[in-house]
């Protein structure tokens, strides 16, 4: 294994060595938690003499702020690595900036669990920046992984198309490619989750569509298409009113975890000292806090209960939509009958709208319920629903 690790570090520093030879450049290195592996690294390879500038082991925190004038409160981030290997590039006298910050272990440091490694590496266009999750318990094996992925990441950069075009535009090229990965890779949760929105609601209008096609037809009525079918109450009532029970579930749990707590659930705040009760003014001069929490004032007292005003303001729109569609399809279908129809405050104090709003309702606290209770005891790897599978049954919020 350690032969293997040598050989892939080696093929990568000669990689790097001859991408550096070839267009006359060198490279300086800021590095933290692997303490000087990375610069040594280079310096074994032959010839380095020729394009290895040097190197800093900022390993403490001072050093960083100091000396490399790393403005992040949080040295272990995107904007401390970036800063690192602009930093570095400028106080070297290098084209190539590269740097590593990152958690070896064996403790958390700045939020971030051991194995958490900041790449980043500049070489005159802005820093590219890129995160690493090693997934180890040896702090040697983490920081010889992250001196591998942070040579390759000065490959991939270096590597770049930049002969027939001028360079700055093939980087801004390039980069726009890469954004586009990280930007999936980064969003990939919310992704899904509303690509099956997406499919799920179109499968929910086409279905509807035909049901409510066969319906008009077995009465007698006329046919009619699928886009006048979305102009319908019919349509609009079936969204509304299953939008209005998730944003109820959703905001009503944001409010019940403010105040409660479920001993033992990954869904609950611990029983004191939790993170989420610190005061945010505390974090005004953090370079790294939303710009309200360095604002202030009433910015930040809309923002930190922000999220719950916009549930809030996102169960009140579905349920006025539901108010007013479901008073529509039922004022049509009194007509069907012969009966008359009814208003939007009409339609909200009857049994029918109530009836539509509870049998939504109870099914979604019993979900989330379930989730709270069942998280106890059960786990699932992987899942930031789940509590670690080693964790016991009472630890609280992990």
């Amino acid at each position: 294994m350690a032969n293997d690790m040598t050989n892939r570090v080696d093929h990568a520093v000669h990689r790097l060595g001859e991408l550096l030879e070839q267009s006359g450049r060198s490279i300086g290195v800021a590095e933290s938690l692997t303490g000087g592996l990375l610069v040594q690294a280079l310096a074994r390879q032959e010839g380095s003499g020729e394009w290895l500038t040097g190197g800093i082991v900022a390993y403490q925190r001072s050093v960083k702020h100091e000396l490399l004038e790393v403005r992040a409160n949080k040295v272990v981030s995107r904007q401390a690595a970036a800063e690192m290997a602009s930093s570095v590039r400028d106080r070297l006298g290098c084209e190539v900036g590269l740097a590593v910050t990152g958690v070896a272990g064996p403790g958390e440091q700045d939020g971030e669990r051991p194995g958490a490694v900041w790449m980043a590496v500049d070489v005159g266009n802005g820093p590219v920046t890129a995160l690493l999750e090693i997934e180890s318990d040896d702090p040697g094996e983490i920081c010889r992984i992250a001196v591998v992925e942070a040579t390759l990441l000065a490959i991939r950069e270096l590597e770049s198309p930049s002969d027939d075009h001028p360079r700055g535009a093939e980087r801004r090229d390039g980069r726009s490619r890469a954004g586009l990965t990280k930007f999936v890779r980064d969003n990939a949760l919310s992704l899904a989750c509303f690509s099956f929105f997406a499919a799920f609601w179109a499968a929910q209008s086409l279905t509807g569509w035909r049901s409510a096609l066969a319906d008009a037809l077995a009465h007698g009525g006329s046919s009619f298409g699928y886009w006048h079918y979305l102009t319908t109450a019919h349509f609009a009532e079936a969204t509304f009113e299953n939008w209005e029970s998730e944003f109820l579930q959703m905001g009503a749990f944001v409010l019940l975890t403010i105040f409660l707590i479920q001993k033992g659930s990954s869904e609950s705040k611990k029983e004191s000292g939790d993170p989420r009760d610190e005061d945010p003014r505390r974090h005004r001069s953090d370079p790294d806090a939303p710009w309200p929490v360095r604002r202030g004032g009433l910015w930040l007292v809309a923002y930190e209960n922000s999220l719950l005003i916009a549930f809030t303001v996102m169960f009140a729109g579905s349920f006025l939509g539901h108010v007013v569609s479901g008073a529509h399809e039922y004022t049509l279908e009194q007509h069907e009958h012969g009966a008359s129809g009814v208003g939007g405050w009409q339609f909200v104090r009857m049994s029918e709208f109530w009836f539509q709003s509870f049998q939504n309702w109870q099914s979604e606290f019993l979900a989330v319920g379930s989730i709270v209770l069942l998280s106890v005891f059960l786990r699932q790897r992987g899942s930031a629903e789940s509590k670690p599978v080693s964790a016991a049954h009472g630890s609280t919020g992990d």
